[in-house]
């Protein structure tokens, strides 16, 4: 069975002047976004599915999705007490408190994972608001792996539904035709999967909030000078913790627009405020 750890960065503190979503008063609704964050690795991923069975007289449950789920060990660091980690639902996950800066929280993550190295076969980041509904998210990530070799790293596109009921793409995957491409790096690569001819773009804007890293991968980046640096050179500390180190580290791809929902994940905290940032100017 694949072995997989996911780290979160949570912090909660509310603010008159709201930039992220960690800022907001609503703390109720904070909590169940965070909440369902948890519980889906579980409930997609992990060992919460079952099935029932009408075998004997009466009906049984039994284990679901046995032969494509993982198992997940979540682990949510806070930086004091600002946190909602008593408000959440019964997910499991462990706490791992720091005194850290709470800016710098994701960085604690990343000593979680290295920590680790040699006990899971992905190590993973992600925001407390992220959603993962896919079931086969992490064969896709095997796949694209074995397709393209551990110096290639796969990010899936984040979404959020808007009030009229679109679904939303957060980022914007290709670039401009001014702004080239990454050194020598193919822009785009095609590969077949399920009789579906899919492509794969290096992609105007690398954050997802989040990264998932083979064993190999983990290791290779946790031998770089950089590793564990705490840089803020990518737009902030907070987005630098999710993109800066594979951005260094990796050649990044995000499935092309024809076919975005390949890998992507829900993105519940979402608003018309994040539409707005400067993350939608990167080139």
């Amino acid at each position: 069975m694949m072995r997989v750890l996911v780290t979160i960065p949570h912090f909660y503190r509310p603010s008159s002047e709201v930039g992220y979503s960690s800022e907001t008063d609503n703390f109720q609704s904070r909590a169940k976004i965070v909440s369902t964050c948890v519980a889906a690795i579980h409930q997609t991923c992990g060992g919460k599915q079952r099935v029932p069975t009408y075998e004997q007289a009466s009906p049984e449950l039994t284990r679901a999705n046995r032969s494509i789920r993982a198992k997940v060990d979540v682990v949510i660091c806070t930086a004091g007490k600002d946190h909602l980690i008593e408000s959440l639902a019964t997910a499991p996950f462990r706490h791992h408190q720091t005194e850290a800066d709470p800016r710098l929280l994701g960085y604690e993550c990343h000593r979680v994972l290295a920590d680790a190295l040699g006990a899971y076969d992905y190590y993973c980041y992600l925001e407390d608001d992220l959603v993962i509904h896919d079931p086969l998210f992490f064969q896709k990530l095997r796949w694209f792996t074995q397709q393209l070799g551990e110096k290639a790293l796969l990010q899936p596109n984040r979404y959020c539904i808007t009030e009229t009921g679109w679904k939303h793409y957060v980022e914007p995957i290709r670039r401009s035709a001014e702004s080239g491409s990454h050194e020598s790096t193919s822009t785009v690569v095609e590969r077949e999967f399920i009789g579906v001819n899919l492509k794969f773009r290096r992609p105007r804007n690398p954050h997802s909030g989040c990264f998932f890293l083979t064993t190999s991968q983990m290791r290779y980046w946790c031998r770089r000078p950089y590793f564990l640096d705490r840089s803020s050179d990518f737009v902030g500390p907070l987005e630098s913790a999710a993109t800066l180190g594979i951005v260094r580290t990796f050649v990044v791809y995000k499935p092309d627009e024809e076919n975005a929902g390949f890998l992507e994940l829900l993105d519940s905290g979402a608003t018309s405020r994040v539409l707005g940032r400067a993350l939608l100017e990167i080139r």
